[in-house]
């Protein structure tokens, strides 16, 4: 009782706060349930008329909804779950009319609704009232409910013969490396969605057809039950009985069938809809942009609303502001139309002329996005510009930097746009972007060179200057005149111009930043290099055999990230070869990777010695990372308790606290299970802390423990 007590205080709370999503998201299946036994027990329950007015209205808000929703959705199965709607709506149609029955033939008053659609929709007239009502019947029934029906039929049975064929095409697809497995994955999940929705609407159209058979069979029902009632048992006089239950009957039977045809409406539309296959299309868009495709039509169209209103005996006004309307519509069109024929004829015309500036202009602009952008304030152009200073910059500098990365990295990265005079950019200040995105920000002073170095003798000797951090070390330094170098240089302390200093921290940010700079064509070419140098067995039988090139390309940047260069594709498509075939988890995947680049990870972080100090990860730690492992479509992600984050994170803090990280790197050793959700646990607060896993380094690695990275006692909270 508690529990249930907690949960309706919830959903009081929220609904109160008016957060309708987190109500419907959070209950939506409790709701569910309720709606159905709710409209079960109308059927057996005896309900009030005032309740019978507010169901009745509600029916028709509903059907009104979900045709305007279906003129809304971009195709059939953006509303997938309308075959279950129809069921539904159907069952709470049926529910409603057994109820009003009820109140008809017991009390001959069914409520206000009905008897306004009784005497007001159709003036209190038997036989007006009579017409109507099978006319609406007759029109649901013969005419939408069977054309659905056929429809419905036809694509349920071409859905399920085109359903190899397709399966067959993502399949291809897959292996010739055009979709990731999470795409083909999901392409296959939409095709079993659409066979499902379209059997599904098959069936369904079976119970809109019965509704309207039973509205017909129930309204007859009424009238001679009501007859018999009001004559025999009541007493009335025939005319008297005849008025008082038919009119109630007809109302009633307009009430229901109106939604009812509203919903057999809404089937139509939602099986006779074909997607425009265009992002946020709807009904009315397609149907505007297809109907006006043809002005002559219109224009014909028009003519002959005009030759309708010269017929002797015809209504001229009507006809006349038809062609009217119509023949205005069409000539707009046809200017438009031949606006653009126009426009077509110029631009070929200029393209036989050697191109349009629209078109040259757009070839100077590839690619859309330039991948690395340095900006400078003006006082800083004149050492990037080649026109001024910059001579060095960009035929020395830049060449070693894009070697270096290389030779690090193991990527050809792409040149750099240098973008000089940014007035935008405060003085003595620089910008670098990644596709455009700014990423970093530098100082650097004009007229003056940058040293780290004895900075305590270089202040006892009188010089001062501005401070800033190492590019790449972080350590605090000082920008001095530059014609002071020959004092900086006597003291042995090395001193960097600003265009070195501009270039150090650019190769920097760059490396940081290589993940976002290796997509899928840059993994084409590194691996077309590696078919011309012999590899093109290795290759192919991993891409795309094992591997599509996205799942790869996912691989490399995870590698990337971590700063473990990929120039070394021969052991890395190996150790794909080997595991691919068992492991679909990129994250496994790339773990497995550095296991076969051990050699490689133990020189670059242990500097070349054959000692490696590190701190032990705590097996205490290391058990509630891998119990918050989950699996999941996309792959394995971390889900912790905040409470075990932050305890975690306190041990780490507990053990770098007397460290300086600007200038020391602590590498954590962890299993391998664990080493990379640690990685992404503490990647936020400590960027610059290594974590590796005791199967990266090989057997004749000296581990040297300097601390054991640990839980307080009692820290962790109990496991539930």
């Amino acid at each position: 009782m508690e529990a249930i007590k907690q949960h309706l205080m919830e959903l009081y709370q929220s609904l109160r706060q008016g957060d309708l999503n987190v109500v419907l998201g959070r209950y939506s299946d409790i709701l569910l349930a309720f709606l159905v036994i709710a409209i079960i027990g109308i059927m057996i329950i005896p309900i009030p008329t005032f309740l019978l007015d507010i169901f009745l209205s509600a029916n028709m808000a509903i059907a009104i909804a979900v045709l305007m929703i279906s003129l809304y959705i971009p195709d059939a199965l953006a509303l997938a779950s309308f075959p279950t709607i129809l069921l539904i709506s159907t069952l709470f149609r049926l529910s409603l009319e057994v109820s009003a029955t009820r109140l008809i033939l017991l009390y001959a008053d069914a409520g206000e609704v009905i008897h306004a659609f009784g005497s007001f929709v159709v003036k209190g007239n038997l036989v007006v009232g009579l017409v109507i009502f099978l006319i609406i019947t007759l029109l649901q029934l013969i005419v939408i409910a069977k054309g659905a029906e056929r429809v419905s039929e036809v694509s349920a049975r071409f859905t399920l013969d085109a359903m190899p064929g397709k399966q067959m095409s993502i399949d291809a697809d897959l292996r010739a490396g055009l979709l990731d497995a999470e795409e083909a994955k999901r392409k296959r999940r939409l095709l079993e969605k659409e066979s499902q929705f379209h059997g599904a609407m098959d069936g369904a159209m079976k119970f809109v057809k019965g509704d309207a058979i039973a509205g017909i069979i129930i309204s007859a029902i009424n009238i001679v039950a009501g007859l018999i009632i009001g004559i025999v048992m009541k007493k009335y006089p025939f005319a008297v009985a005849l008025n008082k239950y038919t009119i109630l009957t007809i109302g009633e039977g307009l009430v229901a069938q109106i939604p009812s045809l509203i919903v057999t409406t809404t089937s139509a539309i939602i099986t006779t809809r074909v997607a425009s296959g265009e992002e946020g299309g709807t009904l009315g868009r397609d149907l505007g942009a297809q109907l006006l495709a043809q002005p002559t039509a219109i224009a014909i169209a028009s003519g002959m609303m005009g030759g309708m209103a010269l017929i002797p005996g015809m209504p001229t006004i009507p006809f006349l502001l038809l062609s009217a309307v119509t023949g205005a519509t069409a000539y707009s069109l046809m200017k438009t139309k031949k606006a653009k024929e126009k426009e077509s004829v110029k631009a070929k015309m200029m393209e036989s002329k050697g191109g349009s500036p629209q078109k040259q202009s757009a070839e100077l602009q590839l690619p859309v996005t330039v991948p690395v952008i340095l900006e400078t304030s003006p006082s800083l152009t004149k050492y990037v510009d080649i026109e001024q200073r910059g001579e060095k910059f960009t035929n020395e500098l830049l060449p070693q930097m894009r070697l270096w990365l290389f030779h690090d990295m193991g990527i050809v990265f792409p040149g750099v746009r240098i973008r000089g005079d940014a007035t935008h950019i405060p003085e003595n200040q620089y910008a670098v972007y990644i596709h455009e995105v700014p990423v970093s920000i530098g100082t650097a002073f004009a007229d003056h060179l940058f040293v780290a170095d004895n900075l305590n003798e270089i202040q006892m000797m009188g010089l001062s200057g501005p401070g800033g951090p190492h590019p790449i070390t972080n350590k605090q330094g000082m920008w001095l005149p530059e014609d002071r170098i020959e004092q900086v240089q006597s003291l042995g302390a090395r001193a960097m111009m600003p265009d070195e200093y501009i270039a150090v921290h650019l190769s920097q940010v760059v490396k940081k930043h290589s993940d976002d700079l290796v997509g899928i064509q840059e993994v084409q070419n590194v691996l077309d290099a590696m078919e011309q140098q012999g590899y093109a067995a290795l290759v192919k039988n991993v891409v795309p055999k094992l591997l599509s090139i996205q799942r790869l390309t996912d691989i490399l940047r995870r590698l990337m990230r971590e700063e473990i260069s990929i120039k070394n594709m021969k052991a890395i498509l190996e150790a794909l070869a080997d595991w691919a075939p068992y492991e679909n988890d990129a994250v496994y995947l790339t773990e497995y990777v550095r296991m076969n680049l051990k050699r490689y990870i133990a020189f670059k972080f242990s500097s070349g010695q054959q000692t490696l100090p590190v701190y032990l990860l705590d097996p205490a730690i290391e058990q509630p990372i891998q119990a918050g492992i989950r699996q999941s479509a996309s792959g394995s992600n971390l889900s912790l308790d905040p409470q075990i984050s932050q305890k975690i994170m306190q041990a780490f803090r507990n053990s770098f606290s007397q460290l300086d990280l600007t200038s020391v790197r602590p590498i954590v050793l962890a299993q391998m299970e664990v080493r990379y959700f640690t990685k992404r646990l503490i990647s936020f607060e400590y960027p610059t802390v290594v974590v590796l896993s005791f199967q990266e380094l090989p057997a004749d690695m000296r581990i040297q423990p300097i601390g054991r990275i640990q839980l307080t006692a009692g820290a962790l909270p109990s496991q539930k």
